[in-house]
């Protein structure tokens, strides 16, 4: 397994290990993981190499490991106005390193999704119909008003619309890109994708300069459900792009929602067959938002599944009066009509109870499915009855 020390000598290696040429990133990463560091990865012996990869691979690596680049990561990190993470790198998600062929490296411009809050992967179709528009664009502004991060690949159609969407909510959006980062496309989202860039992050594996072909797309949407917690279809023929997202997020164990469509209407062909193959129904956001937080009472637990957790409905805190509260009421006591950020609400709840970031979203989303609180991107307040 990856140890936890992490320098600038490992990035530097992670970087020189990814870029030996013939050398795939799921070699890599059975590299890295036997060796516990790129590092040390590149110093492996000839026998341990060749027992862990197959003959063409680890002849490329033997050869490659061999050659000297001058290439300083951090330079070209600086130059380009990206940053380079790792498998290696403590900033490396988590959730990815549990799908199959987990990338080696991702680079990144902007922010990558924040692991203490809710993430959904919203997916169509390019050629979208007018119902399908406002549909994917109230899912994702309403979605990103609750505070919903919404993974998607900023391509044409309903994909870009519900990242616009996310941000004209006020909340954040992460574009997964079948291209290097600096290469926006499609180029009619341009304005999009500096949107994104400063209101969540545009990430990729493959390095900046790479031109968008058909060839990467299929391999980039792994990455899109696997950030995600869920994943939404909003439309969809039956045999499109988006299917091959949907199969990679049932392979991740990730639970899969559709909005349903006309019969007659060939773009809701793919949706209303996941219906008849168990998918959710998502009616609303309101629906999604309440599988998050059914969903997220689970947690991860050392990358071998879900495993129940407490929730927050039956954690009880005890006051130094003696009096008996739950998360929701003292949610309720700190919030006000008047907006409150997150941080802000975190630190005054710390200061009474330890409840963590990831039971405060959860209990935030709850209690937002049932109209108690209101939010506009990090901001929440109560909603006074009339």
């Amino acid at each position: 397994m990856i140890d936890t020390f992490y320098s600038m000598q490992e990035k530097q290696a992670a970087y020189r290990l990814i870029n030996i040429k013939g050398v795939g990133t799921g070699s890599c990463v059975k590299l890295a993981n036997y060796a516990g560091s790129a590092r040390q990865a590149l110093e492996l012996s000839e026998k341990e190499v060749r027992e862990l990869l197959n003959i063409r691979s680890a002849e490329a690596f033997l050869k490659g490991r061999e050659i000297e680049r001058d290439t300083d990561v951090a330079q070209l990190e600086k130059k380009k106005a990206f940053r380079f993470i790792p498998y290696t790198s403590p900033e490396y998600p988590e959730k990815l390193k549990h799908i199959s062929n987990p990338p080696f490296a991702l680079y990144v411009k902007g922010k990558m999704p924040r692991v203490y809050r809710p993430s959904v992967a919203i997916i169509g179709a390019r050629a979208c119909s007018e119902y399908g528009k406002t549909v994917a664009r109230r899912f994702g502004m309403q979605l990103g008003a609750m505070g919903v991060q919404i993974i998607s690949g900023m391509a044409k159609g309903i994909d870009g619309i519900a990242q616009q969407g996310a941000l004209d909510g006020g909340g954040d959006t992460y574009g997964i890109l079948g291209s290097g980062v600096d290469v926006i496309y499609p180029p009619e989202n341009e304005q999009l994708y500096y949107n994104i860039v400063k209101n969540g992050g545009i990430i990729s594996e493959y390095p900046p300069g790479t031109k968008a072909q058909s060839a990467l797309f299929p391999q980039r949407n792994r990455i899109i459900s696997g950030l995600a917690d869920l994943l939404l279809v909003v439309e969809a023929r039956r045999r499109s792009g988006t299917y091959i997202t949907v199969t990679q997020a049932l392979e991740q164990g990730k639970e899969v929602f559709v909005v349903p469509g006309r019969i007659t209407d060939r773009l809701s062909e793919g949706c209303n067959y996941l219906l008849t193959q168990g998918a959710g129904v998502a009616t609303s956001p309101e629906v999604i938002a309440e599988a998050l937080a059914q969903f997220s009472t689970y947690g991860y637990s050392s990358g071998e599944g879900l495993e129940p957790s407490c929730t927050t409905d039956s954690t009880i805190y005890v006051s130094e009066e003696g009096t008996q509260k739950t998360l929701k009421d003292y949610i309720l006591s700190v919030l006000e009509i008047t907006p409150t950020e997150l941080e802000m609400l975190y630190h005054r709840l710390q200061a009474e109870i330890p409840v963590t970031m990831e039971e405060l979203l959860l209990e935030l989303t709850k209690m937002q499915v049932s109209g108690r609180i209101t939010a506009i991107g990090n901001y929440y307040r109560l909603i006074m009855p009339l």
